[in-house]
């Protein structure tokens, strides 16, 4: 068994009214996940004690994952855990802080995990996806702009 932690933070040029209600709803995880594509089943809403159930698409196969929102403090943080959580990992809990620097937003991701494979193959997998998610969350809170 491995244990380990994880933090990612992105600055968004957003202010932090606009990124609170992006992240008030897991809705939009599926809006900022690429892969694995995910399907929400569950009360999207980012409230204490709610039940996200969520599922990931890797093509040839379907996992489930289930968590519960913990704690919430809107426009400054909330916390989910997993109950029921997909290989590789064995428990998860992903604390999301926001703080209005400027005029922009920094959010900041840390994941506490327990896995059956080494702490840095976890973290090199956490860093690829939270780039991703990055980019995603960054063109969802851009301005269109028209030609």
């Amino acid at each position: 068994m491995f244990t380990g932690s994880f933090s990612y933070n992105t600055t968004l040029h957003a202010n932090l009214d606009e990124v609170w209600t992006l992240f008030s709803s897991a809705e939009n995880l599926v809006r900022v996940t690429r892969f694995p594509k995910i399907s929400l089943h569950s009360d999207p809403s980012t409230v204490k004690g709610n039940h996200l159930e969520l599922e990931l698409n890797f093509v040839l196969f379907r996992l489930n994952w289930r968590l519960i929102i913990l704690d919430v403090q809107a426009k400054s943080f909330f916390i989910d855990e997993a109950l029921r959580i997909p290989f590789p990992f064995r428990a998860w809990r992903h604390t999301h802080s926001f703080a209005q620097v400027g005029e922009s937003t920094v959010m900041t991701d840390k994941v506490e995990f327990e896995a059956y494979v080494p702490a840095l193959l976890v973290r090199l997998l956490l860093r690829g996806m939270f780039m991703d998610r990055e980019r995603a969350i960054k063109n969802l809170l851009s301005p269109i702009k028209k030609q």
